[in-house]
Order: C-alpha cells, then sequence, then structure tokens
C-alpha cells in the first residue's frame, strides 16, 4: 500500500507534490509548488517517510509580518519567497528580484523562515 505524501513543509501545499525519479533506482519527493525535494532514497516508502516526518511549523496567516526576517507571501499572482525590511517598510521578492512596499500587499504571510538546524554527526 502506498504510503499518503503530508503537505509540503515549506509552503503547504497538499495536490501538487508527488515523487520525482532521478533514475530507476533514486527517488525522492517533490514539491512542484515551490521546488523543495527530500534527499534521494532508493525506494518510494523510504522517500515518502523521509517527507512525512518533516517538521510543519508554518502557517498562513494575513497579520503582517513584525520581524525582518525571509517570509513566504501568496497572493493571487502565486507564492514567492521574500525578505521583509521593516525599518524600511519594504519587501523584496527574491524570484522576480523586485521591491514592494510592505503596506501594499494584501495577500497571506507564512514566516518567519527559521535557519535549518545543523545535523549532529
Amino acid at each position: 500500500m502506498e504510503e499518503e505524501l503530508k503537505s509540503c513543509p515549506i509552503c503547504g501545499e497538499t495536490q501538487y507534490i508527488g515523487y520525482y525519479y532521478e533514475d530507476d533506482n533514486e527517488v525522492s519527493v517533490l514539491c512542484h509548488q515551490c521546488t523543495f525535494e527530500t534527499h534521494v532514497h532508493r525506494s518510494e516508502k523510504s522517500a515518502a517517510r523521509d517527507w512525512n516526518a518533516l517538521p510543519r511549523r508554518l502557517r498562513w496567516t494575513k497579520e503582517k509580518p513584525t520581524q525582518s526576517e525571509q517570509y513566504w507571501y501568496k497572493d493571487k499572482n502565486g507564492m514567492s519567497l521574500v525578505d521583509v525590511n521593516l525599518e524600511e517598510n519594504t519587501v523584496l521578492f527574491f524570484s522576480y528580484d523586485v521591491i514592494a512596499y510592505l503596506d501594499e500587499l494584501t495577500g497571506e504571510w507564512s514566516g518567519p523562515i527559521p535557519e535549518p538546524e545543523e545535523n549532529e554527526r
């Protein structure tokens, strides 16, 4: 029985999550919305376990950011990784290299995005 894949831990996408095959012996789970992907595995079962074990802490909200950090932002035009600067009231959209004013944006926010944790070896 195929294991059900949870939502994307980064952007929260639920529909466009699937397996990505590097070749016959390598598979990962990929979110086609934000392109987040697991490590390469030798089986769908292992890749699904890795994907489903990832923490899902970020939630979407209409409330504007309260600190200068990186966030996900989405509106009717799609979703983007952004850098919020509260001192300047600006938002840098990395994917488009465009700056907008925070007060003018009416979409949803998710974040701040936490820094990755280092693996202990």
